[in-house]
């Protein structure tokens, strides 16, 4: 994985993340930025920055993870109506499979779930793909499967985004494990700090 790193010397007059990285790597657009930025791929002061508004100064450094060249064709993801476990005017929750981001990363040619979601509910239903909303309120991880649930109208995202808040939203997790375990176990582990 290639990287570009630089300091920050000069600011634009509004000095967000999303503006400031265009003004120093002239290759990247403001819009490519953002995408890099929501991925995950940008690192401000040696930690990750996913905030597109996050305000920088003189003298921060930026690292921006490269996505890696001569990759294979993305393979695209059919979604299948069989996915989907509820479906009303305000909200789906859908199944998906392990090896599928649950949306848009650095390799924005990569398929992804929202997208498949897109464009399977804008064939059912005759319309654009581009009027078809979906709202995210969790995501889970690109090798784990699992129950996600959108909203499928902006009304509806305060709601949900209060049942979350407020925990009323239940998440149950399978693990599977190689050979046995002789008495319930807690197994607690957490990642590093990124250096």
């Amino acid at each position: 994985m290639k990287f570009s790193e630089f300091i920050v010397t000069s600011l634009p007059e509004d000095p967000r993340l999303d503006k400031v990285i265009p003004l120093h790597v002239k290759t990247l657009s403001r819009g490519a930025a953002r995408r890099m930025i929501e991925g995950g791929a940008v690192y401000l002061n040696r930690k990750r920055c996913q905030q597109n508004g996050k305000l920088v100064k003189v003298g921060d450094k930026i690292r921006i993870m490269e996505a890696p060249e001569n990759r294979p064709a993305p393979q695209e993801f059919e979604f299948t109506a069989d996915r989907i476990l509820f479906e009303d005017k305000d909200l789906i929750v859908v199944n998906k499979p392990a090896g599928i981001p649950t949306h848009e990363t650095i390799d924005s040619s990569r398929h992804h779930l929202v997208r498949a979601i897109e464009n399977f509910l804008a064939k059912r239903d005759h319309v654009s793909p581009s009027k078809i909303y979906l709202g995210i309120h969790h995501r889970l991880d690109v090798n784990t499967s699992g129950l996600i649930l959108f909203t499928r109208r902006k009304e509806a995202n305060p709601a949900v985004a209060q049942a979350f808040q407020d925990r009323q939203v239940q998440k149950t997790y399978l693990a599977v494990c190689l050979g046995e375990l002789n008495a319930p176990q807690v197994l607690k582990s957490y990642l590093a700090e990124s250096k």
